[in-house]
């Protein structure tokens, strides 16, 4: 009986750790907007490269036809460039809440709505 009691005595500050933990992870727009902007910059350089339209319905069909058009492109630092930005994404992504995802998927359509620089 005493073991037991000391083995709950041992779990009620760990399970009160994990209450404690914050639901946001501090992650601002100001950590993904320049790297989505600078994702975006290359995506609207192939493309207009390629004479193909920037206009999508939305940043997924923007972002396919880029990369097809980065696929083309002979220049792999290119690609190196636009896989380390896409891997610099999805970690923040991955440690983002999910209102802060909320917030990067609509920071990231709204990017993709607007005119290529």
């Amino acid at each position: 009986m005493a073991i037991k009691a000391r083995t709950f005595l041992l779990i009620i500050p760990f399970a009160q750790l994990i209450t404690c933990v914050s639901e946001n992870s501090g992650i601002r727009p100001n950590d993904y907007v320049p790297l989505l902007q600078d994702l975006h910059a290359i995506e609207c350089k192939h493309l207009v490269e390629a004479g193909k339209s920037t206009r999508y319905p939305d940043a997924y069909a923007f972002r396919s036809a880029a990369f097809q058009e980065i696929l083309r492109d002979l220049d792999r630092t290119v690609l190196a460039e636009y896989e380390s930005y896409y891997q610099q994404l999805a970690d923040l992504e991955f440690r983002m809440s999910e209102s802060e995802k909320q917030a990067y998927y609509k920071a990231t359509e709204d990017l993709y709505k607007g005119e290529c620089r």
